[in-house]
Protein backbone atom coordinates (compact mmCIF):
# COMPACT_ATOMS: atom_id res chain seq x y z
CA UNK A 1 0.00 0.00 0.00
CA UNK A 2 3.17 2.40 0.55
CA UNK A 3 4.55 1.76 -2.51
CA UNK A 4 1.63 2.85 -4.66
CA UNK A 5 1.12 5.78 -1.86
CA UNK A 6 3.76 7.02 -0.13
CA UNK A 7 2.03 9.90 1.21
CA UNK A 8 -0.07 8.54 3.29
CA UNK A 9 0.04 9.07 6.87
CA UNK A 10 1.15 6.17 9.00
CA UNK A 11 -2.28 6.79 11.56
CA UNK A 12 -4.55 6.06 8.33
CA UNK A 13 -2.93 3.13 7.55
CA UNK A 14 -2.89 2.30 10.66
CA UNK A 15 -6.61 2.35 11.24
CA UNK A 16 -7.11 0.40 7.80
CA UNK A 17 -5.41 -2.80 9.70
CA UNK A 18 -7.52 -1.99 12.78
CA UNK A 19 -10.53 -2.13 10.47
CA UNK A 20 -9.25 -5.38 8.63
CA UNK A 21 -8.23 -6.86 11.45
CA UNK A 22 -9.23 -5.66 14.88
CA UNK A 23 -8.17 -8.94 16.74
CA UNK A 24 -4.74 -8.53 15.68
CA UNK A 25 -3.80 -4.79 15.63
CA UNK A 26 -4.36 -2.99 19.01
CA UNK A 27 -4.33 0.78 19.96
CA UNK A 28 -0.99 0.55 21.89
CA UNK A 29 0.23 -0.20 18.98
CA UNK A 30 0.47 2.94 16.59
CA UNK A 31 3.09 4.21 17.83
CA UNK A 32 5.60 1.21 16.80
CA UNK A 33 4.10 1.24 13.38
CA UNK A 34 4.67 4.37 12.88
CA UNK A 35 8.15 4.28 13.61
CA UNK A 36 7.86 1.44 10.92
CA UNK A 37 6.46 3.28 8.31
CA UNK A 38 8.99 5.78 9.26
CA UNK A 39 11.80 3.55 8.85
CA UNK A 40 10.34 2.13 6.00
CA UNK A 41 10.35 5.35 3.85
CA UNK A 42 13.89 5.87 4.94
CA UNK A 43 14.78 2.99 3.11
CA UNK A 44 12.19 2.47 0.23
CA UNK A 45 10.65 5.88 -0.51
CA UNK A 46 11.35 9.01 -2.23
CA UNK A 47 14.95 10.49 -2.53
CA UNK A 48 15.49 13.53 -0.91
CA UNK A 49 17.00 16.55 -2.78
CA UNK A 50 20.70 16.91 -1.73
CA UNK A 51 21.50 20.74 -1.11
CA UNK A 52 25.25 21.56 -0.48
CA UNK A 53 26.03 25.07 1.60
CA UNK A 54 27.99 27.36 0.06
CA UNK A 55 30.99 29.16 1.87
CA UNK A 56 31.07 32.47 -0.30
CA UNK A 57 33.55 34.17 2.60
CA UNK A 58 36.50 32.08 0.82
CA UNK A 59 35.17 33.14 -2.80
CA UNK A 60 35.99 36.38 -1.94
CA UNK A 61 39.25 36.71 -0.44
CA UNK A 62 41.52 35.31 -3.21
CA UNK A 63 43.60 36.79 -5.53
CA UNK A 64 43.85 36.22 -9.61
CA UNK A 65 47.09 33.59 -8.50
CA UNK A 66 45.50 31.72 -6.27
CA UNK A 67 43.47 31.45 -2.65
CA UNK A 68 44.62 34.23 -0.09
CA UNK A 69 45.69 32.92 3.23
CA UNK A 70 43.35 33.42 5.82
CA UNK A 71 43.88 36.03 7.90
Amino acid sequence: MLTEAPDLEAKVLFEHLRAAAPWAVKEQHLRTFQRRVKLWRLQNGPDKEVFFTQDWSRVWRCNWIGPMPAS
